[in-house]
């Protein structure tokens, strides 16, 4: 985006690392120094800061933004929960429940022995020809629908045939359907799906980029739920708070926390890690990335009007597409 930029606006642009990896919160009450990228940027050690930063009211009053070149909120970031295992010798009995295969296992039981009945007591049947276990295999065919070599002569016989076929045709359809359900649904259970259920739990922890947007979201807060989880992230030991995305990350895949993060990085460090995930679709808030300058800059105006053309055909869906889907060799 930075070359799009600088090839419509005629510049040049060197890029360096902010020293302290942070973004940029005020150092003393009075909000007169800050630190990460916006005290930088306050002190003329840089002209611009590029990043995920978001505009926040305290910012706001120190620096410029452009416009946002990308739209986000906050989502909730988790390691994939275990799966249950599709290659186990027992899956195909997944599709209905214990209660209805010992129901039909009952049935098939109660109905050879009623068939066994009708053949001794029916004179145009032959005991021999049903007897319990060739009723059992005449029923299982007719489940099947397969021929069993068996036919049924006493209207009584004829009955039960029937009725069982119809039971058949209603389990075997319930069980197909099951069954094809069985294989596209994901079978993960995850432990909560919304920030409510997250504060109500212990098992996680929580907690997000010290000094950072979401943290501050969750700090000034007046919303019961969110003021919830933000004592619980003070309280927490060790910190719930990390430096850098890459050690909330690492905190993810090692250990039973959870990483409240803008949902446009969390997109991309879901897309470059199959082990993550995002928990739920709940987005809190309305926010972007935006560009900082210094208060008064005469490129904040230019900066915005390229962002904006850049949205408009598209460019920077297609660059975040490009990036975003890229996995490291």
């Amino acid at each position: 985006m930075l070359d799009r930029l600088a090839t419509s606006l005629h510049i040049s642009y060197e890029i360096s690392i902010v020293k302290d990896n942070k973004y940029g919160e005020p150092v003393l009450n009075n909000g007169t120094e800050w630190d990460g990228m916006i005290g930088e940027i306050l002190r003329g050690e840089a002209d611009m800061a590029v990043g995920p930063i978001t505009v926040t009211a305290k910012r706001l009053e120190v620096i410029d933004f452009t416009d946002p070149f990308l739209q986000l909120g906050i989502s909730m970031l988790m390691r994939q929960p275990s799966q249950k295992a599709s290659s186990s010798l027992t899956s195909f009995l997944w599709p209905l429940t214990a209660s209805v295969w010992t129901f039909s296992a009952t049935a098939t039981l109660a109905t050879s022995m009623l068939l066994t009945v009708i053949a001794v007591l029916s004179p145009r049947e032959s005991p021999a020809e049903f007897s319990l276990l060739n009723s059992i295999w005449y029923l299982v065919c007719i489940l099947l629908r397969a021929g069993s070599g068996y036919n049924c002569q006493s209207a009584a016989a004829r009955f039960i045939s029937t009725v069982w076929w119809m039971f058949t045709l209603v389990l075997f359809a319930q069980y197909t359907a099951n069954f094809a359900a069985v294989l596209t649904v994901d079978r993960r259970n995850m432990p909560f799906n919304s920030f409510e259920e997250l504060g109500n739990q212990t098992e996680y922890k929580y907690g997000a980029i010290l000094g950072g947007s979401t943290m501050q979201f969750f700090k000034y807060s007046r919303i019961e739920t969110f003021r919830r989880l933000w004592e619980s992230m003070q309280s927490q030991t060790p910190t719930a708070f990390v430096e850098k995305i890459e050690d909330g990350v690492q905190r993810v895949l090692q250990e039973k926390y959870v990483f409240l993060m803008e949902s446009a990085t969390l997109d991309y460090q879901v897309t470059q890690n199959c082990n993550l995930t995002r928990v739920g679709n709940v987005v809190l808030g309305s926010n972007g990335y935006s560009i900082a300058l210094p208060k008064g800059s005469k490129w904040r105006e230019k900066l915005t009007r390229q962002i904006l053309d850049l949205n408009e055909k598209g460019i920077i869906m297609m660059l975040k597409d490009t990036w975003w889907k890229r996995t490291h060799q």
